[in-house]
């Protein structure tokens, strides 16, 4: 079953997040969800999946946080 970016937005934790950039894709279709604490994980991506993380391997690094958003779009 899969849903949309919006109606991601309004399940358990995810509902107290706030939307800072995107809604142009909040209709998007969510078929995958995962966790990414790796800093290079770009080969496991799969097409319309949602990808949670804290992104803690790269707090320090502007330029990979940049690169990750990125590769993500």
């Amino acid at each position: 079953m899969a849903i949309s970016v919006r109606q991601a937005l309004t399940i358990g934790g995810l509902a107290k997040g706030r939307l800072v950039a995107g809604s142009g894709g909040l209709d998007k279709v969510v078929n995958w969800v995962d966790i990414m604490e790796v800093p290079d994980f770009s080969g496991w991506l799969r097409p319309n999946e949602l990808i949670l993380t804290c992104a803690y391997a790269i707090r320090n690094d502007p330029a990979a946080q940049v690169s990750l958003v990125e590769t993500l779009s």
